[in-house]
């Protein structure tokens, strides 16, 4: 028997419930709140109890997908406000039922590895759109920058030129003026506007680009990712050839990743040799712009690259740095989460990969450990990751480790730290040494079994220091110099 939730959504109008979940979403945006609990009135026979709906950015993504599903344009009714806060709560009720069979035949410390893995990879960025900023910038320091710094094997402006028809530069300008475009009625409205600042942002290219971004409710239905499809195609075209922007969250995220992904698409689109030769040439990228960032904050003497071993495949980190107190191992991983790992309901497959990736890269670590091991200074082993892994020290950290019971030689201070984090704590390095030191300090005693307090870096850092991530705030500024120039 079906969910009442699917009974309710089917009740209305599809084109008018999408605008009404875009009107919903982007004001949520608009006020950086991505979790909001409405009071309501719920009567049942003759009594009646007063409660709240808790509406979420993410939730309401989901009920998008299942209204493409369940219903269509050719019902007569439209929803209210209020009837979206009703369909919220029948869909709370009916995600709960779901995410207690998904898992149900697995054990107890899995299923708290695959619920709280997936919910934070899902539901985390939304609360932090502070984070916009500093992906675009980083995005074009590794894509725009940093092949022009180094021998690359693939000309990637010609990538997206032939993909999009506009160059790199360009195809990003249309895409920030996309996110920047007024809504009316829940459609997205093509101006002039952007003209003035470049003749090229013109109605035509704007709307070629919204286009591109776009879908109909056939490829939503069709899409084995689901809910997941819209972070590649945000924008909904309608029966009647509206482009309604259901989500303005995953529009403001195509501006940091759209390029990215057009870029990773199309090797994917290839066979896997092609794939791969994307994957190694953005490890690259990436091994670059962590050199680019060691030379800003550090004097050469205090960090070197560790050689290759000499043996085949004895892998090894990445960097080591010097400081008076610490030798601090590096190991860097380029690699991106697959979309559906974002998911509370995820790809069980996809996560063990993604775990053994992680556990080398521990083994790389205490290999370099041992052939560099300085007696008088404690040793710090960094999983340096680009993607944003949340609460990774909480959760991947504590299944990974026990995959590596008797592999290792040394067991102790190993942390994962994100590429942000990473660059923050570089700049505090360079600032204050004595800082520095209470934060890796602050760190280390975390690591003990019965401490409750927030592990991960981006936890720590603010009890010690209260200026912000100045290198890619302000240092790369592109995300100032493109709005500039758009």
């Amino acid at each position: 028997m079906a969910h009442r939730f699917f009974n309710l959504i089917s009740k209305y109008k599809l084109d008018d419930l999408l605008v009404q979940i875009s009107d919903i979403s982007s004001r949520m945006f608009e006020q950086n709140t991505a979790v909001e609990d409405i009071p309501v009135t719920v009567s049942k026979g003759f009594l009646s109890k007063n409660g709240n709906v808790t509406l979420t950015a993410w939730g309401l993504l989901k009920i998008s997908y299942h209204a493409i599903v369940t219903t269509h344009d050719f019902v007569t009714m439209s929803p209210t406000f209020d009837n979206i806060i009703e369909i919220c709560y029948e869909f709370n009720d009916y995600d709960n039922q779901v995410s207690g069979e998904v898992y149900k035949d697995n054990s107890i410390d899995e299923r708290l590895l695959f619920d709280m893995f997936g919910l934070t990879q899902e539901q985390f960025w939304f609360q932090k759109l502070h984070l916009i900023k500093e992906m675009f910038n980083r995005d074009v320091e590794l894509l725009e920058v940093i092949p022009s710094q180094i021998k690359t094997n693939i000309n990637l402006n010609e990538i997206i030129q032939k993909t999009t028809d506009f160059d790199m530069v360009l195809y990003r300008k249309l895409l920030l003026a996309v996110y920047a475009s007024k809504r009316i009625n829940g459609c997205i409205s093509i101006s002039d506007h952007f003209e003035k600042y470049d003749e090229r942002l013109n109605r035509d290219n704007i709307s070629k680009t919204i286009k591109s971004l776009s879908a109909n409710y056939h490829d939503y239905r069709q899409s084995p990712l689901r809910h997941k499809y819209f972070y590649a195609k945000p924008i909904v075209q309608t029966t009647a050839n509206m482009f309604i922007a259901v989500n303005q969250y995953l529009l403001a995220l195509k501006i940091t990743d759209g390029v990215f992904w057009t870029i990773r698409d199309y090797f994917m689109q290839q066979d896997r040799k092609a794939s791969q030769k994307f994957t190694n040439e953005f490890g690259k990228y990436f091994e670059r712009y962590v050199e680019n960032l060691l030379n800003h904050f550090l004097d050469p003497k205090q960090f070197i690259r560790v050689p290759e071993g000499k043996k085949k495949n004895e892998g090894r980190a990445d960097w080591i740095i010097h400081t008076q107190k610490y030798q601090i191992i590096v190991e860097q991983k380029s690699r991106l989460l697959s979309i559906t790992l974002k998911d509370v309901h995820m790809d069980i497959q996809k996560l063990s990969e993604y775990l053994e990736e992680h556990k080398e890269g521990f083994i790389q670590l205490d290999k370099t450990t041992c052939a560099y091991s300085k007696p008088n200074k404690t040793i710090i082993k960094l999983l340096l990751h680009y993607e944003l892994l949340h609460m990774a020290e909480n959760i991947l950290k504590e299944k990974v480790m026990p995959m590596l019971s008797g592999q290792l030689k040394t067991y102790d201070n190993y942390f994962f730290i994100y590429i942000g984090d990473f660059e923050h704590l570089l700049q505090i390095l360079h600032e204050d040494e004595n800082i520095f030191n209470l934060i890796i300090e602050e760190k280390i005693g975390l690591e003990k079994p019965t401490t409750g307090e927030g592990k991960e870096f981006n936890q720590i850092i603010p009890k010690f220091y209260n200026k912000r991530n100045e290198y890619i705030n302000e240092h790369l500024n592109h995300y100032s110099n493109y709005l500039f120039k758009c």
